[in-house]
C-alpha cells in the first residue's frame, strides 16, 4: 500500500511541476502524517488542474541508463525490460505564457501580448502563441488549420482582416515559412509581426484601414515535422529520405529516382496538398511571401520563359531592401527554383505574385530584431501595394425620357494589378465585372486614362439585372465606365464591382 502512495505522490509532483526528489519518500501532511490514497487523489486532481491553467510542459527527463529518444518515438526501459513509454519533444526554451483572452484597449481594440519573440522558439510554443494571438485579437485574427503534418501536427493559420465583412473577398496577402532551415527565423518574424499588427490598431488609423481593404494570412510553419526535427537530436536514416516540402508540387515535379526527396508522386506529402487545397480555394490571394535563405537566390535575375514580360516588370518594381541589416524583399524571377515548389505551382497554376523576404545569415540579439522591424515593414509595404480599387461617379445626366447616362471612374490605388498575366492567361479569374440593378441597360463603354474618346463594351442580360465586364487595371491605372440605362423616375439604381482581386464595391444612384 505504502508503494501505490509513492507513485501517487510522483505523479502529483510531475502535475505541479516540482523538482522531482532522487529519493522520494511517502507523502505526508503537515502535521507529518502519512496521506491517505483520497487526499494524493483530490490533491493530484488540484495539481492537473493548475497545469491546464498554466498551460506548462513538463521538459522530458532521460531515464538513469537510459537514452534519450527521437522526437516521435518511444523512450528505451535501461534494462531494456518492460512497456517502452511515449513522450513528446523537448522544448528548447521557456513556454510560452497564457494570454488573456479579452484583452483590449478603452476602444475595444486588441492590446499587445504580455511577451516578445528574441529568439528562436519551438514549433509548439508558435502553435501556441499563434492560438493566444487570436484568442485576444477581438475579432481582428482568426486562427484556422490547414491541414495535419504526416506526424500528426497542426499546420495554424492566422488570419487578420478588418471584422466587419467577409476576409474571402478581399485581396490577400498569404505570408509563410516553411520551417526547414536550421538556422531560420521566419516562423518567429511572422509571429512577431501578427503581435506588432494586433498591437497597433489601437493608435494607428491607417492600419484599421489597410485591414478593411486587405486580408493578411499568416503561416509560420507549413512544414512542422521538418521543423520540429531540426531542433532535436539529428534526424535518423528514414527523416533523411522524407519528402520534402518544396520539391512535391506538381508544377516542374520530377520523381524522387531523379530528384531525391520529390516524394514517389506529386502531393504524396500531405502538407502540400493541404497547401494546394488552401490556394484554389482562396482565388482573393495576390501574393505569396516566404522567408528565405541567402542560397535560394539567383545569381542574376532568370530568364524563365513562364514568367509573362508585365509579370516580370511588377517583380523588378516591387523589389525593395530595407536597410543593410534589415529586409530584403525579392520577386521570384530572383529566386532560384528547381521545379516542384509552393512558388512553381502559386505562379504557374494559380497566377499569385511570389516574392521572397531574405534572412541574412546568423541573426541573433539587435540584428535579429532590426530583422523583425524591417521585415513588419516590408510585409505592410507589400499590402499597400495589392490593389485597391476605388471607384466614384464623374457624370450623370438625362438623355431622354426616362433614358440616363452615368459615369464611374475606376482607379487602381495600389502598384499589383487587379490580375496577374498568368492569371488572365489561364482564364482562372475574370476580369472585372460590373453590374447594374433596377434599370435595363441600354450601352456601356470605357474610356482609358488619358483618352479622350469611349469605347463600347459588350452588355450582358444575368438573372438578377445586367452586367459588364472591364479589363483588368494595371497598378495604379485608371479608367471611366459610361452606362446607359432605362428607368423611370424615382428610382434607385445600384452598380456592383467584383472581380477575386478587388474587394466588391457598390454605388446608389437615385433617379431624379
Amino acid at each position: 500500500m505504502s508503494a501505490l502512495v509513492v507513485s501517487l505522490f510522483v505523479l502529483l509532483a510531475l502535475g505541479l511541476q516540482d523538482e522531482a526528489e532522487e529519493s522520494p519518500a511517502p507523502a505526508t501532511s503537515e502535521q507529518g502524517e502519512v496521506a491517505t490514497a483520497e487526499q494524493v487523489e483530490e490533491a493530484q486532481g488540484a495539481g492537473e488542474k493548475q497545469a491546464e491553467e498554466t498551460k506548462k510542459v513538463e521538459p522530458v527527463r532521460q531515464e538513469e541508463g537510459g537514452e534519450i529518444p527521437a522526437e516521435g518515438e518511444a523512450a528505451k526501459p535501461a534494462d531494456g525490460q518492460g512497456e517502452t513509454r511515449a513522450v513528446a519533444p523537448a522544448p528548447t526554451s521557456e513556454p510560452a505564457p497564457a494570454l488573456d483572452a479579452g484583452s483590449s484597449d478603452e476602444f475595444g481594440f486588441p492590446t499587445a501580448a504580455g511577451w516578445t519573440v528574441t529568439g528562436a522558439l519551438t514549433t509548439e510554443e508558435l502553435q501556441l502563441r499563434t492560438r493566444e494571438l487570436a484568442a485576444s485579437s477581438q475579432g481582428w485574427a482568426k486562427y484556422e488549420s490547414l491541414g495535419t503534418s504526416r506526424e500528426g501536427r497542426e499546420l495554424g493559420l492566422l488570419v487578420i482582416a478588418e471584422p466587419s465583412g467577409p476576409a474571402g473577398e478581399r485581396p490577400g496577402l498569404f505570408f509563410f515559412d516553411v520551417g526547414v532551415n536550421p538556422d531560420g527565423r521566419g516562423g518567429e518574424a511572422i509571429l512577431d509581426l501578427a503581435r506588432d499588427l494586433l498591437a497597433a490598431l489601437g493608435t494607428d488609423a491607417s492600419l484599421r484601414t489597410l485591414l478593411g481593404d486587405v486580408t493578411v494570412y499568416l503561416a509560420p510553419a507549413l512544414d512542422p515535422d521538418a521543423r520540429s526535427a531540426r531542433e532535436g537530436p539529428a534526424a535518423d536514416a528514414a527523416r533523411r529520405r522524407r519528402t520534402v516540402f518544396d520539391r512535391n508540387f506538381p508544377v516542374g515535379w520530377r520523381p524522387s529516382s531523379l530528384r531525391p526527396g520529390a516524394g514517389d508522386v506529386p502531393l504524396d506529402k500531405p502538407e502540400c496538398m493541404a497547401v494546394v487545397q488552401f490556394l484554389l480555394s482562396h482565388e482573393n490571394l495576390v501574393v505569396a511571401l516566404e522567408v528565405l535563405s541567402e542560397e535560394r537566390l539567383q545569381a542574376a535575375e532568370a530568364s524563365d520563359p513562364r514568367i509573362a514580360v508585365t509579370d516580370r516588370i511588377v517583380f523588378r518594381a516591387l523589389t525593395h531592401a530595407d536597410g543593410a541589416e534589415s529586409a530584403r524583399l525579392v520577386g521570384w524571377s530572383a529566386i532560384r527554383s528547381a521545379g516542384g515548389g509552393i512558388f512553381d505551382y502559386a505562379y504557374v497554376a494559380c497566377g499569385l505574385f511570389p516574392f521572397g523576404l531574405v534572412q541574412p545569415d546568423a541573426l541573433e540579439g539587435e540584428a535579429l530584431g532590426s530583422w523583425f522591424d524591417g521585415v513588419g515593414r516590408e510585409v505592410r509595404r507589400l499590402g499597400e501595394e495589392l490593389p485597391r480599387v476605388s471607384w466614384r461617379e464623374v457624370g450623370f445626366e438625362r438623355l431622354a425620357t426616362n433614358l440616363w447616362q452615368l459615369d464611374v471612374a475606376l482607379e487602381n490605388r495600389g502598384a499589383l494589378p487587379s490580375l496577374s498575366a498568368t492569371a488572365r492567361a489561364l482564364h482562372r479569374c475574370d476580369d472585372l465585372r460590373v453590374t447594374l440593378e433596377g434599370a435595363r441597360l441600354v450601352a456601356a463603354a470605357r474610356r482609358e486614362s488619358g483618352a479622350r474618346d469611349f469605347v463600347a463594351v459588350p452588355v450582358r442580360a444575368l438573372p438578377k439585372g445586367f452586367g459588364v465586364e472591364a479589363p483588368h487595371l494595371e497598378g495604379g491605372e485608371s479608367r471611366t465606365l459610361r452606362f446607359v440605362f432605362e428607368t423611370a423616375a424615382g428610382v434607385e439604381v445600384r452598380l456592383r464591382g467584383a472581380a477575386p482581386w478587388v474587394r466588391p464595391f457598390e454605388l446608389r444612384r437615385s433617379v431624379p
